[in-house]
């Protein structure tokens, strides 16, 4: 018996191949919406493409947009070099972007050749690639055949200060207010984003009693999901008067929210079923959250986080006190902004690089309120560089994903209606 199990022992160590090594853990997943959107779509081809890539000469396409868009050929570089990156040391970035017709006669005959092509259009940045692993042959090319990849690869990110580096530049200016009846009368925060992962954008109503999750149709905010509070989380011990929400999505198909009514703060999918409770009251936009010790010293907060056009990414955030005085910082630099509205939202409005505020007016009077846009160049103070007057009262705002034509959205409930401002 020992003797059988020494002969099959040994014919096992013989199938085995002479270099086999222990299994490579499997590599970390891609991010998504935490990192530059050309980053993270790099990552993504890198790990579709597999060994296959690993010595390719990476070269970009000519990069497009929809319409007249026409992205600077610079933004094919970038992710063809990112993508190279990603591929491992063995692999190498072309310097400069090529049409589909001349990549044969470049220098990849004993290499895979890897084909990238980034478009943008409405909100998205769409980044493909195309592997192919053999150069064609005398006879193939004469014959002029082409030859199909052995490999594709998509990646889909939305637009960031990075991606908008390589785009015209867009004005900061407020042409069209959207408004729409149907919303709720006591909402306290907004969300705006791909809730349900569709592709499109939707706008996340959260209410005193319920979350809603919508679309503005002929001048109606139309609901497709609905779920009472009550059903997703309990009552806090001990409600404020004057409720402090706050809500954001952030990434695809995923909906954070909370208030001080209830005593958790949610993470809720795109049919706002509950994924799991925070350890938190409140989301912080951008990341993290507050629990209800830091409550007492904040009525307000907002937050992203924002890349910059070099692709650094950096956390911003604001927390208003209750004297109206809100505190601006981005980790390495802060600033005092005084008399500012209980209402706050953080973005990069118009792409270029410094980050907005928008904030309602410090005031009791609903008929003398308004929607103020701040820029925050770097090393300067906050600057006002839009506002629209908001008779009725803004109750809570929220800002849209980044575009590549205009400026970003801004979701706005005032009074009993919902304001959509491009």
């Amino acid at each position: 018996m020992r003797r059988d199990v020494r002969i099959l022992s040994a014919l096992m160590l013989l199938a085995l191949p002479l270099d086999a090594a222990p299994p490579t853990p499997p590599a970390a997943e891609c991010t998504r919406g935490a990192g530059p959107a050309l980053g993270e779509a790099a990552c993504e081809i890198a790990r579709a493409l597999g060994e296959r890539g690993k010595h390719a000469l990476v070269v970009a396409l000519p990069p497009t947009g929809d319409g007249a868009l026409a992205p600077r050929p610079e933004l094919g570089s970038r992710l063809a070099e990112l993508v190279a990156g990603a591929l491992g040391q063995e692999a190498s970035a072309w310097r400069t972007v090529e049409p589909a017709g001349r990549t044969l006669a470049l220098p990849w005959k004993a290499r895979p050749l890897v084909l990238v092509h980034v478009h943008v259009e409405g909100d998205r940045t769409r980044a493909t690639a195309d592997l192919f692993a053999a150069y064609p042959r005398l006879w193939q090319r004469v014959r002029g055949e082409k030859l199909g990849p052995s490999a594709h690869a998509v990646s889909e990110r939305g637009i960031d200060g990075e991606v908008r580096a390589f785009l015209p530049r867009i004005p900061l200016a407020a042409k069209n207010v959207h408004r729409a009846t149907g919303v709720d009368s006591d909402v306290v925060a907004l969300a705006c984003g791909d809730v349900d992962k569709d592709g499109s954008l939707e706008i996340a109503t959260i209410g005193r009693r319920r979350i809603a999750l919508g679309r503005l149709r002929d001048r109606v905010f139309r609901p497709f999901a609905s779920r009472p509070f009550g059903e997703l989380a309990p009552v806090a011990p001990v409600p404020f008067r004057e409720p402090v929400a706050s809500a954001w999505v952030p990434e695809p198909g995923v909906l954070e929210v909370g208030t001080t009514d209830r005593a958790r703060a949610l993470r809720l999918d795109g049919k706002l079923a509950k994924l799991r409770e925070l350890d938190v009251r409140l989301p912080w936009p951008g990341g993290g959250g507050l629990v209800t010790s830091e409550l007492a010293s904040t009525d307000a907060v907002a937050g992203a986080t924002l890349v910059s056009k070099t692709g650094e990414t950096r956390r911003i955030r604001a927390g208003r006190r209750p004297d109206g005085t809100v505190l601006l910082s981005d980790g390495q630099r802060s600033v005092e902004l005084e008399r500012v509205g209980a209402q706050l939202a953080i973005g990069d409005l118009d792409g270029d690089g410094d980050p907005e505020l928008v904030a309602s007016l410090d005031t009791l009077d609903p008929a003398s309120d308004a929607v103020v846009v701040y820029s925050w160049p770097a090393g300067k103070k906050p600057v006002e560089r839009l506002r629209i007057a908001a008779p009725g009262g803004v109750r809570a705002l929220a800002l849209c994903p980044p575009r590549a034509t205009q400026m970003a959205p801004i979701a706005a409930a005032v009074g009993d209606a919902l304001w959509v401002v491009e």
